[in-house]
């Protein structure tokens, strides 16, 4: 489900599970390369809006977070290459996420798996 039709219930526990600072966050540029900061309220009419890219900061004004992810994909170099194949590098990334979720468990640190839709997994802490 995309973001944008959520209900007020979804909205309400996506903002409590993800915004960590409403006096902030990064908008995406026009060209789709980069983000920027922006220094206003992040409203709901901002952030749930199909047509906005935006980004929040995961650290609260307390430098506290909610929750990590850890990216683990390609480089752009890697699969922007002419002999490029997705499926020769899933099942190593897969296993690097696999290690990396086994070193957390030892620490007492529960994290998901997912993948993330093209190049890679993340891990949610």
């Amino acid at each position: 489900m995309k973001k944008q039709n959520l209900n007020s219930t979804e909205r309400k526990v996506y903002r409590e599970l993800f915004i960590n600072r409403d006096d902030v966050f990064k908008r995406q540029d026009n060209q789709g390369k980069g983000y920027y900061d922006v220094h206003e309220t992040l409203t709901d009419e901002i952030l749930f809006n199909p047509k906005e890219n935006v980004g929040s900061y995961q650290l609260d004004k307390n430098n506290k977070v909610r929750y990590a992810v850890l990216d683990i994909d390609l480089k752009k170099d890697v699969y922007e290459s002419q002999d490029f194949n997705i499926d020769d590098w899933l099942p190593r990334l897969q296993q690097q996420a696999k290690i990396a979720n086994s070193l957390l468990k030892a620490k007492s640190i529960d994290a998901l798996i997912e993948f993330s839709g093209f190049k890679g997994y993340h891990l949610w802490i």
